[in-house]
């Protein structure tokens, strides 16, 4: 018995290491794209507002900052399409 439970357990730790060792010898970089709407960041940045995290001038100037830098998205973007 002895010797199947060693013969087991040597064959898992073969090919665990087998498996790990490809996967560190691999070179891979993960990209994550996430696309927050405006509409979000305008309810998260209000919340924030609301919870007090940041002051109602913190908002002004944050919520001013959003709208200008989504409106010069988009311009950007018709602008792209039209050349």
């Amino acid at each position: 018995m002895k010797k199947i439970n060693l013969s087991a357990i040597a064959l898992s730790g073969l090919l665990l290491g087998g498996l790990g060792g490809c996967a560190i010898a691999n070179d891979v970089q993960l990209e994550e794209h996430r696309y927050i709407s405006i509409g979000q960041e305008l309810l998260d940045l209000k919340k924030s507002r609301d919870e007090g995290a940041i002051s109602d001038s913190e908002f002004i100037e944050l919520k001013s900052k959003l709208i200008e830098r989504h409106t010069s998205n988009k311009f950007k973007e018709v602008k792209e399409m039209a050349d």
